[in-house]
């Protein structure tokens, strides 16, 4: 792979990058909502209150409330993202940006993407390093 190839090949591994940190941000938040609901249930009795620190459904539910601003603050950067990106996917041969939104955004199989543009898999590879190349040079991506 030449060096604007993976230059090009590391900006579209950003969607793949924020797609996992808000699946992460998505487990944990129903981890959080979990803890919440267990401790909420754990002293269904009457509770007085005598401490003016938070308890654990507190402190889950502070946590929850922080994660899920961070959750849309991330979907908010992956949307921007994938506006940038798609943006500088039109600036490619209709093939090139075919390949390349079926592998970095559909996360399509080469196989898959193959059988439906009528291509062998390794020539969808091929196709995939070429466009890489294309996509580093329409949008000015150095090289490494």
């Amino acid at each position: 792979m030449t060096d604007e190839a993976y230059a090009a090949h590391q900006r579209l591994m950003q969607l793949a990058e924020a797609r996992t940190q808000i699946s992460i941000l998505c487990n944990r938040i129903e981890e959080l909502k979990t803890i919440a609901t267990a401790a909420g249930t754990s002293g269904m009795g009457e509770r007085v209150q005598t401490s003016a620190t938070p308890d654990r459904m507190d402190r889950a539910i502070i946590k929850l409330i922080e994660e899920q601003n961070k959750l849309e603050e991330r979907v908010r950067d992956w949307v921007q993202l994938n506006r940038e990106i798609l943006a500088e996917l039109e600036k490619l041969e209709p093939t090139h940006r075919d390949v390349l939104v079926a592998y970095y955004m559909r996360r399509d199989r080469d196989d898959v993407t193959g059988n439906r543009l009528g291509y062998a898999k390794d020539y969808v590879r091929q196709i995939r390093r070429k466009a890489l190349e294309e996509y580093a040079k329409r949008n000015n991506l150095p090289g490494k």
